[in-house]
C-alpha cells in the first residue's frame, strides 16, 4: 500500500465515520431546536426536552445542530452562541453549575459552595460569552438517584437558571427525565418541545419502510465505487437482529464493515465484511446473534420493548426499594 492509497482510504474512512444521515423526524426536531434558539431575547425562552435510548443518536444531533454556530476565540472575548454541556454522573445543582463554569473557560470553576454565587456567575460569564442557546446533555445523570429531594432539588435549580439568564436550555437524555417535568408545573410550562428519538421497527409496514429509507440513504453516502445493496436480500434483516434498531450500533457495524472494506480496497461493502467485523471473540457485546453467520431462516429478530431506555431505571429503582438484609456476626 503506498502513501496515496493510503491518504485515499483514510479520506474514506473519515467520510464513513463522519456520515450523517437527516432524517425527517431529526429535520423536525432541529427545526424545534432553531425555535428555541431564537426565544433569545424574547422571554419566557423557549425550551426543549429530547429523550432517547443508550445509542439512540441525541448527542450527535446535538453536534451536528452546533457545527452552524462555531465558537470564537479570536477576539478578546470568546463567543459561544452555543454552549454544549455534558452533566458529570450522580451530578448534583453544584457540581452542574461548575461544569457549565468550567465549558464557560471559568479557570476557578470549583471554587465556592453558594448556589446564589454560581447561578450569578454563570449568568455573568453567558452574558460575556453571548451565548444564545444551552444544551444540557445527559441530563438524567442529575436524577438517578430519584428521591423526591433530589428531583425537587433539580426543578428548583433548572427552573432559577431560566429565569436568571433568560436564555432557552435543551434538555437531553434518557426518556426518564421526563419525570423532572411531571414534578414542577412551572418548570414543565417552559418546556415547549419535547421529542423522543425511537428506535428502529420493522413489524409495522409503514415504521419497516422508515428503517428501509435510513439504510438506503445510508448506502448511497458510503464512500465505494459501487452501492452495497444494504436494502436487498438478507441485509436489512441481519443488520436489524444484530443493532436490535439501535442507531448507534446499527451505525457502528457499517463503519467497522465500511473500514475493513476500505483497507481490502474493495469496491463495495459485502456481507463477509460484515462477518469479520461482527466476529465472535472480537464483538463480544453482539457475537450471540451471529446475524451474519447464520443462515437468514435462523435469524432472530427482536424489537425493543414499548419503553426502550426506563428498563434500567426501573431495576435500580427496585433494588433501592429492596429490604436489605441484616447480617450478623
Amino acid at each position: 500500500m503506498n502513501t496515496q492509497n493510503s491518504v485515499e482510504e483514510l479520506q474514506k474512512l473519515k467520510e464513513v465515520k463522519e456520515l450523517y444521515i437527516d432524517s425527517p423526524l431529526l429535520k423536525t426536531v432541529k427545526s424545534k431546536m432553531q425555535s428555541c434558539l431564537i426565544s433569545k431575547g424574547l422571554p419566557p425562552p423557549k425550551c426543549m426536552l429530547i429523550t432517547g435510548d443508550t445509542g439512540a443518536g441525541k448527542t450527535t444531533l446535538i453536534k451536528q445542530f452546533i457545527k452552524a454556530y462555531p465558537s470564537d476565540d479570536s477576539a478578546n472575548r470568546s463567543k459561544i452562541p452555543i454552549l454544549h454541556t455534558t452533566l458529570p454522573e450522580n451530578a448534583t445543582p453544584k457540581t452542574a453549575s461548575q461544569q457549565l463554569l468550567s465549558d464557560l473557560g471559568d479557570p476557578l470553576y470549583f471554587d465556592g459552595n453558594d448556589p446564589i454565587y454560581f447561578r450569578k456567575k454563570i449568568a455573568t460569564l453567558l452574558k460575556e460569552t453571548d451565548t444564545q442557546l444551552i444544551f444540557l446533555d445527559e441530563f438524567q445523570h442529575m436524577i438517578e438517584r430519584n428521591t423526591g429531594d433530589v428531583i425537587s432539588r433539580t426543578t428548583d435549580w433548572l427552573k432559577l437558571l431560566i429565569e436568571l439568564t433568560e436564555i432557552p436550555i435543551i434538555l437531553s437524555g434518557m426518556p426518564y427525565c421526563e419525570m423532572v417535568l411531571r414534578h414542577n408545573s412551572q418548570l414543565s410550562e417552559r418546556v415547549f418541545y419535547r421529542i423522543t428519538l425511537p428506535p428502529f421497527r420493522v413489524n409495522d409496514p409503514k415504521q419497516r419502510e422508515y428503517y428501509l429509507i435510513f439504510l438506503t440513504m445510508i448506502d448511497k453516502n458510503l464512500p465505494f465505487k459501487f452501492e452495497a445493496t444494504l436494502t436487498e436480500g438478507s441485509m436489512p434483516k441481519r443488520l436489524y437482529a444484530y443493532s436490535n434498531g439501535n442507531m448507534r450500533k446499527l451505525k457502528s457495524i457499517i463503519s467497522e464493515a465500511s473500514e475493513i472494506a476500505i483497507f481490502n480496497d474493495d469496491k463495495s461493502l459485502k456481507l463477509e465484511h460484515f462477518k469479520e467485523a461482527a466476529e465472535p471473540g472480537i464483538d463480544n457485546e453482539n457475537c450471540a446473534t451471529l446475524a451474519f453467520h447464520v443462515s437468514e431462516n435462523k435469524l432472530a429478530i427482536k424489537e425493543p420493548g414499548a419503553n426502550p431506555g426506563w428498563e434500567d431505571f426501573l431495576i435500580r429503582r427496585t433494588k433501592a426499594s429492596a429490604p436489605q438484609k441484616l447480617a450478623f456476626g
